[in-house]
């Protein structure tokens, strides 16, 4: 079976934070091919905007494994539903907006949240914890700094309308999902969601924050390929 990964990266879009699993992935599968998406950072565009864009740019077929994290989750429930993958992965994300009062949350958000730098207190308290190398600190800070305060905005703004919980309930397409025990942003409310709508879904609960694809690369690669390889030998089956 030829397989190809296509991972997608959270709300910076910049695909810079996913070079770790990437590395981890190709020495555990040297054969496959690995693409990391790269969303545009200066234009403004929502979840159906960049299903359009992604199915421009990318080869998706039978052979292609999305791998998704945080807020390209929705987008890639979305590309399964449009297009005919082998699979999903689902990493610390969400089908329906993460927090509580979405809706009032959104009418607050503003290109002015984004316009300072990110600080590392947030960063290691949201996102990769507090005993995580400086150099993955400023890695995140680097690749959020690339993006467009209206751009990330906007993002967010997608985020807390999001719903493509028919979309997860409907696909036959195989999927797992990787969660972050130790995720604040997310808690576990999300991944109850996902586990309502899609009940036998493959979980591996990893003690970890959110970014679980950053801080523990070589276990989610090992994850990734396990899934890939039982893939693999249900279809020679």
């Amino acid at each position: 079976m030829r397989v190809r990964l296509v991972l997608m990266p959270g709300m910076d879009g910049t695909g810079a934070l996913l070079a770790p699993l990437a590395a981890s992935l190709s020495a555990a599968m040297p054969d496959t091919e690995i693409s990391i998406v790269s969303y545009p950072t200066d234009e403004v565009l929502g979840y159906a905007e960049l299903a359009d864009w992604l199915c421009e740019r990318e080869t998706l077929d039978a052979d292609t494994i999305l791998v998704a994290e945080s807020f390209s989750g929705p987008l890639a429930v979305e590309m399964a539903e449009r297009r005919t993958v082998g699979g999903v992965v689902l990493a610390s994300t969400f089908v329906q907006p993460p927090l509580p009062a979405a809706s009032l949350l959104r009418a607050g958000v503003t290109r002015l949240m984004f316009a300072v730098s990110l600080p590392g207190v947030a960063v290691r308290a949201l996102l990769v914890g507090w005993r995580a190398p400086a150099a993955l600190v400023c890695g995140v800070q680097d690749a959020v700094a690339q993006v467009a305060p209206a751009v990330l905005a906007h993002r967010l703004r997608e985020i807390l309308a999001v719903d493509v919980s028919s979309a997860l309930a409907r696909c036959a397409v195989p999927a797992m999902y990787i969660s972050a025990r130790r995720d604040v942003l997310l808690g576990g409310r999300a991944l109850r969601v996902v586990q309502r709508l899609r009940p036998s879904l493959p979980v591996s609960v990893l003690d970890a924050p959110h970014l679980v694809l950053q801080t523990n690369p070589d276990t989610c690669a090992a994850i990734i390929v396990r899934f890939v390889r039982e893939r693999a030998a249900e279809g020679v089956s």
